[in-house]
C-alpha cells in the first residue's frame, strides 16, 4: 500500500487585494498493490470506512472516507489548519488499520492452542 499526502497553502485576497487569510488544501491517494486488490475484492471492503473528516459545511456524505474513496483521491480545502491536520491523522490511521485487517483477513483460519 502506498500513501500519498499533499498539503498546499495559498493565502487568499479579495478584490482589492487585502488579505482574507490563507487556504489550507491537503490531498491524498492510496495506491494498492495486486494482492491487497485481490484482497479488497475478494472481501468486498471498498466502501470499509477509513474514518470521518471534519466538514464544517454539514454534508454528512462527504464527511465518511472509505478506502474506495482514497483510491479516487481526496482533496479538501479548508480556512482552518486543524482541519487539514485531522483530517491527515486520521487518513494515516485509517490506512495503517486497513493495512492490519488486509493482513488478517489474508491469514484467517486454522487451530491455535494455548497455553493458560
Amino acid at each position: 500500500m502506498k500513501l500519498t499526502l499533499v498539503r498546499k497553502q495559498t493565502e487568499q485576497t479579495d478584490r482589492r487585494g487585502r488579505p482574507q487569510g490563507v487556504l489550507f488544501e491537503f490531498s491524498c491517494r492510496v495506491e494498492l498493490d495486486p494482492r491487497e486488490t485481490g484482497l479488497v475484492e475478494k472481501y468486498a471492503r471498498g466502501n470499509y470506512p477509513i474514518g470521518r473528516i471534519t466538514d464544517r459545511q454539514g454534508d454528512p456524505g462527504k464527511s465518511i472516507i472509505t478506502i474506495g474513496r482514497l483510491q479516487e483521491g481526496l482533496s479538501i480545502s479548508t480556512g482552518f489548519v486543524s482541519d487539514a491536520i485531522e483530517t491527515e491523522g486520521t487518513v494515516v490511521a485509517g490506512c495503517t488499520d486497513f493495512k492490519t485487517l488486509l493482513a488478517t483477513l489474508e491469514s484467517y483460519g486454522g487451530t491455535e492452542e494455548l497455553d493458560l
